[in-house]
């Protein structure tokens, strides 16, 4: 599975966990209904800025957002991991340290 079907397939799971509609989901987002619409679907493209701001704004670690099969892990008060390296030499933002957090746990 790619990172975007992975987002699109937590976004959608988060939205009928909350029984909330689409329009309502962008709304609680900050974001259009049509960007929301291409994430939930896998065709949309976000930055690590917007899976960083959408996890903010439903309380889940974004790095967790973009893990396979498990729900997002909701974030303490501390909010995110601290930067780091990647295995593939490319700084990222705390996205990245959680997937390689995840990476290293789940080997």
């Amino acid at each position: 599975m790619s990172l975007n079907s992975n987002l699109s397939a937590q976004l959608r799971q988060y939205r009928r966990e909350k029984d909330i509609t689409l329009m309502e989901f962008s709304s609680m987002l900050g974001i259009a209904k049509s960007s929301l619409q291409s994430y939930e679907s896998g065709n949309g493209n976000p930055t690590l800025n917007t899976v960083e701001q959408i996890g903010r704004k439903i309380n889940v670690d974004s790095g967790s957002l973009l893990l396979p099969g498990k729900p997002p892990r909701a974030v303490s008060q501390g909010g995110f991991l601290p930067e780091r390296l990647c295995p593939f030499s490319i700084r990222l933002s705390p996205i990245c340290a959680q997937c390689c957090k995840q990476m290293e746990v789940d080997a």
